[in-house]
Order: C-alpha cells, then structure tokens, then sequence
C-alpha cells in the first residue's frame, strides 16, 4: 500500500456522493436516538 492511499477507503469520489440522498436514506431507517425512543427502550 502506498502512504497516498492510506486515507481512502472506499473508491467512491467526492462528485459521486450525494450527501442530501445519503442523510435521507439514513434519516429513513430511524438508526441513533430517535429510532430507540420510536421503539419504546426505556433505560
């Protein structure tokens, strides 16, 4: 591995990443806090 790549992980480039499309996909599967209250955990 060249010192270069050590950042990268994924080949995905900064103009195929569209964040609007990613935050809602992740907004959508309820992951993180409100998705643990939508499911009723109580601690």
């Amino acid at each position: 591995m060249k010192i270069s790549d050590a950042g990268k992980s994924s080949p995905q480039t900064a103009m195929d990443y569209d964040r609007a499309k990613a935050l809602k996909a992740f907004d959508e599967t309820k992951t993180g806090v409100k998705g643990v209250v939508d499911v009723g955990v109580v601690l």
